[in-house]
């Protein structure tokens, strides 16, 4: 849950050329073709995938909305368990740095939930220039990334999956 640098350093208004969410190049190597999630939702791209779950982007018909849906691969207990753990903690934190996590269904042995979908750039690429990095940008992501990591710390998560 990374902060979006789609706001300015207060975190209060959109910044006119920013957006996160989606990486400049896919983060798996191969879709692992889940796309049935149900009459409710239409699957319509792949954003990536990590060792436990997939997130795409879906059109949800009942709210009339596009959302990233995350999906868990490995179906065994502990990782129901852990997916719908994930799925609680995040819920509960609203926050303008941090995407909002939306619904989450359990259909038999499969579990997915739906999130705020943001398309945008990786970290790195908003913060790069041809010079190196582009030290205001640079500066108001860090910024937002603390008010972020900030809101889950006061509802004592600790977020231990960040990277650029």
């Amino acid at each position: 849950m990374s902060p979006p640098p789609d706001r300015d350093p207060n975190g209060d208004a959109p910044a006119p050329e920013a957006t996160w969410g989606r990486p400049a190049g896919r983060v798996a190597t191969a879709d692992p073709g889940v796309t049935d999630f149900g009459e409710r939702f239409a699957v319509h791209e792949f954003l990536g995938a990590g060792a436990h779950g997939a997130v795409y982007e879906a059109e949800d018909r009942l709210h009339g909305r596009r959302v990233a849906l995350k999906a868990l691969l490995d179906v065994d207990p502990e990782e129901m368990v852990r997916f719908k753990r994930e799925f609680r903690v995040t819920s509960r934190v609203g926050h303008p740095n941090l995407v909002a996590v939306h619904e989450l269904f359990v259909e038999g042995d499969r579990a997915w939930f739906t999130m705020e979908l943001v398309h945008g750039t990786d970290f790195l690429s908003w913060v790069r220039n041809d010079q190196g990095f582009d030290e205001l940008r640079l500066r108001a992501a860090l910024h937002q990334l603390a008010r972020g990591l900030t809101a889950l710390h006061a509802f004592d998560i600790l977020h231990r999956d960040l990277k650029p």
